[in-house]
């Protein structure tokens, strides 16, 4: 098994959550102007918690003015397939299974004011790409909870696994954690597990 980074973290300071910038339809969209400020420059701070999908996926956020992607995280072995289950933690998509290899789990990333981006979840193992139009954020899990410090949702629909996952790095009042939907087979999954992110914003003015 490759090296993982389980308690890896970045000296970034945040101030804006990210959530709000999300439209119903996933896409990710900060303005040029907040509250009358000219926005000069945006990172965002992005960590994999967790993917549960059936493929062996990459997870990207595509610029859809031009199609470029900006490459976040790939898997290295298929999360959650249970013809090849190995036994332990390696099927449950976590960092410390392996899922990433020896991939470090947080990145920063630059974005552009008044530009619209999408996850998208894409791979060759089997080729595929399937656009996540749906998210759920720890504000509104999708198994409600009534804890807004937890994301809870389920780990395996069909084996009816509930998880919650507290933040890793929780930048108090900015940080988010994210579940994204690809509804590739919405009439048995609608689970928010497909790829979830803990990430903020830092808006320079």
């Amino acid at each position: 098994m490759g090296l993982y980074y389980p308690a890896i973290s970045i000296a970034f300071d945040c101030n804006m959550p990210i959530a709000s910038f999300f439209s119903s339809q996933a896409i990710l969209k900060i303005p040029s102007k907040i509250e009358g400020e000219k926005v000069k420059s945006i990172q965002a701070l992005v960590y994999f918690r967790e993917s549960h999908g059936g493929y062996q996926s990459c997870f990207s956020f595509k610029n859809l003015k031009n199609d470029n992607r900006i490459d976040l995280f790939c898997e290295k072995k298929w999360s959650d397939h249970p013809i090849i289950f190995r036994g332990g933690n390696d099927w449950l998509g976590t960092v410390e299974g392996g899922i990433l290899g020896d991939q470090p789990p947080v990145k920063i990333i630059s974005l552009a004011p008044e530009t619209p981006y999408q996850m998208v979840i894409w791979g060759h193992l089997p080729p595929h790409e399937e656009i996540a139009d749906t998210v759920k954020t720890n504000f509104n899990d999708p198994i409600p909870d009534g804890n807004f410090s937890t994301f809870t949702f389920y780990e395996e629909t069909k084996l009816n696994k509930i998880k919650s996952l507290r933040f890793k790095h929780a930048q108090i009042g900015v940080s988010t954690i994210l579940g994204f939907e690809d509804k590739y087979m919405p009439e048995l999954e609608n689970d928010y597990n497909d790829i979830i992110l803990e990430m903020c914003l830092r808006i320079d003015y």
